[in-house]
């Protein structure tokens, strides 16, 4: 399954982080299913739609606030998608 975004959205991955979570003792009790969500997501661009004015590329690396990803499944494909707009910048390895 494929997905060509449209409407100036960005097709993403989200890069898993190499950070280990710091070990705290609660003060309060958090029920089994809780799970804390880091306020950004790093992604790798896939795809993005044509109408597009954002100047990333594809395999561009980008920084997003992880509540403006969407998440789409459809017929057992999961897909992740954020609007131009939300992107906070581009990452690059040397300046």
């Amino acid at each position: 399954m494929y997905l060509r975004p449209k409407n100036r959205h960005i097709l993403v991955q989200p890069v898993d982080s190499d950070t280990a979570a710091e070990q705290t003792t609660p003060s309060f009790v958090l029920p089994d299913t809780y799970q804390k969500k880091d306020d950004h997501v790093v992604a790798k661009v896939l795809e993005k739609a044509d109408d597009c004015t954002l100047t990333v590329s594809i395999g561009d690396t980008i920084l997003v606030p992880s509540n403006m990803l969407l998440d789409i499944s459809h017929d057992k494909t999961q897909f992740q998608i954020v609007l131009e707009n939300y992107v906070l910048g581009v990452l690059y390895r040397d300046r």
